[in-house]
């Protein structure tokens, strides 16, 4: 008959046991199973790989760290809940059959990318200061927002980012400029077609295409190449 078993060699003999008090880790284990009174809990105390969930011993839920739930499994932790936040760790995945919103109108954001009822919707990045451009890993629209003239940077793209479509667009009536002076110039053109100077209107830009290494110039408004 399975039993709850003592340090100090005691058995309570029975299938159930309800709990009504405190029952501490170093108290003892039970072998059959026992259910909380109404208000108990069971404190785990932040122990890692407290909850153990398999025969081996390796598939366990633990929170060692504050304000945060792991989860092991096979002797790595594959999952991690955090504030707000389900989070698949390095070499997990996340399957579904259906992922839904849970507001009528805000549709479903992956990675900044908002997706509803079909329509793709993509977030702009703010380029609000000089700098090198991160190039990013997917199609981007970059928006020029510095009150000034914004001198940008870009490097050519990587033979893995052929496809990639960057376009830049201006908030600001001002003189930006990007410059591919550091990669092969657009359109491979070198010295002569290494610097993208924009008008100084509301709404100038340029569209990029990463192809065979190069930035490839799919349109100009009102942006000069030299």
């Amino acid at each position: 008959m399975p039993s709850l078993k003592h340090r100090n060699g005691r058995s309570v003999y029975g299938r159930n046991l309800t709990l009504t008090g405190n029952l501490n880790a170093d108290q003892g284990t039970t072998t059959g199973s026992f259910a909380l009174g109404s208000g108990d809990t069971v404190d785990l105390n932040g122990e890692a790989d407290a909850l153990v969930m398999d025969a081996d011993g390796d598939t366990s839920i633990s929170a060692p760290t504050d304000n945060q739930i792991d989860v092991e499994i096979a002797g790595a932790d594959d999952f991690r809940f955090l504030a707000n936040i389900f989070r698949a760790l390095s070499g997990s995945s996340i399957e579904a059959d259906a992922i839904n919103e849970t507001t009528a109108a805000a549709g479903v954001t992956i990675d900044s990318v908002q997706l509803k009822d079909g329509v793709v919707k993509r977030t702009p990045t703010v380029l609000s200061g000089d700098g090198a451009v991160t190039i990013p890993p997917g199609d981007t629209v970059f928006v020029i927002t510095k009150a000034s003239v914004c001198v940008l940077t870009i490097a050519d793209p990587a033979v893995g980012d052929n496809g990639k479509v960057l376009k830049f667009i201006s908030r600001t009536a001002q003189a930006h400029t990007l410059s591919n002076a550091a990669g092969s110039g657009f359109n491979a053109g070198g010295a002569s077609a290494d610097v993208a100077t924009w008008g100084g209107a509301i709404g100038d830009g340029l569209e990029l295409v990463a192809d065979n290494a190069k930035w490839l110039v799919a349109y100009l408004r009102n942006v000069t190449l030299g």
